[in-house]
């Protein structure tokens, strides 16, 4: 009886396991199992656009969005450094605004809490282009968005220049603290998608994956982070210069293939500069802006691109809300 038993227990267990590696066969034909690979990439950390007027901006930006400023950086009347999560929006003081064609894709922990931050702002920003609204998403606009689920609700947000937000919550688009960028799209002509998306792999090292009939490019540039390229038709204001920053992992070989091409770019307005990799590491980072494609120029977007090296990498930022970085909403 003993035998028996014994025999009766591998044999359940044998049967277990040929069903557990028959379930994960199963689940490979609709499971990504690259969903969790980063490429090159490792971080989206800041956006920066320029701004004319800084008490307008605070209004909007710390009042109207919850967000906050950075106390230990850039604390003067030039720059505005906005901590959002793990990562920030730099508001440079200008002329003249800068307007990204495209929308910021923002998590909050509670939608509900921005409505009302948004209501108190409405009479200040009455003579700008500020103005919000509820409404869904389409399921194509969130990569991880589960199939089958309703389109989720979000808040459209017109800054005071024309600047394009959607703010989510993080209950149904997750974010690392409860807070963050997740996404940043931008508008691209037709047929430059997939192009875009192929540069970033060859120079970058980039994870992208192309959707909609190759429409729609997605670059993954962190956890639960993407730069979206969607293409359209329609007419698109001219490009001006408003820039991303990344981090990336192999730097001298990524440095390398841009310098080899001729395509570093030296904004004059600031002080760093990479005419050699010595340089570039003396930096700890090196810029970019055009994107190439048969030796053409196809589309423009400046990178400040980083290496892990780099002193504001993880640096921890404080935060009004979320539980991210420095957490003071206590």
């Amino acid at each position: 009886l003993h035998r028996v038993d014994r025999r009766q227990r591998q044999m359940c267990i044998r049967d277990r396991y040929q069903r557990r590696v028959r379930g994960l066969f199963a689940m490979s034909t609709s499971y990504d199992w690259s969903s969790q690979d980063l490429g090159n990439i490792l971080h989206f950390e800041h956006i920066n656009i320029n701004v004319p007027n800084q008490g307008t901006a605070a209004i909007f930006y710390f009042e109207g969005l919850g967000l906050t400023r950075d106390p230990f950086e850039k604390v003067g009347t030039t720059y505005t450094w906005t901590n959002v999560g793990n990562q920030q929006i730099h508001l440079t003081i200008a002329t003249t605004a800068e307007v990204i064609a495209g929308h910021i894709g923002l998590v909050v922990p509670e939608i509900d809490v921005i409505k009302l931050k948004l209501k108190t702002v409405e009479t200040k920003l009455k003579d700008t282009q500020f103005k919000w609204c509820e409404a869904n998403t389409a399921h194509d606009d969130i990569e991880y968005l589960p199939p089958g689920q309703a389109p989720l609700k979000f808040l459209s947000v017109t800054g005071p220049w024309g600047n394009q937000f959607r703010i989510y919550e993080n209950k149904t688009l997750k974010m690392i603290g409860d807070l963050g960028i997740p996404y940043l799209e931008v508008l691209c002509p037709v047929g430059t998608a997939s192009k875009i998306v192929q540069f970033y792999k060859k120079y970058f090292g980039a994870i992208g994956t192309l959707e909609k009939q190759g429409s729609v490019g997605r670059i993954r540039v962190g956890p639960w982070q993407q730069i979206i390229y969607r293409e359209t038709s329609e007419t698109i204001a001219a490009y001006t210069g408003w820039h991303v920053a990344i981090y990336v992992t192999d730097f001298s070989s990524i440095y390398n293939k841009f310098l080899s091409e001729n395509l570093i770019f030296h904004q004059t307005r600031f002080p760093d500069r990479y005419t050699n990799l010595e340089e570039a590491l003396s930096w700890r980072q090196f810029r970019t802006c055009d994107f190439v494609d048969d030796g053409k120029v196809i589309f423009q977007l400046h990178h400040e691109v980083r290496s892990l090296y780099h002193p504001s990498y993880r640096r921890p930022l404080v935060n009004r809300m979320g539980n991210t970085g420095i957490f003071c909403c206590q």
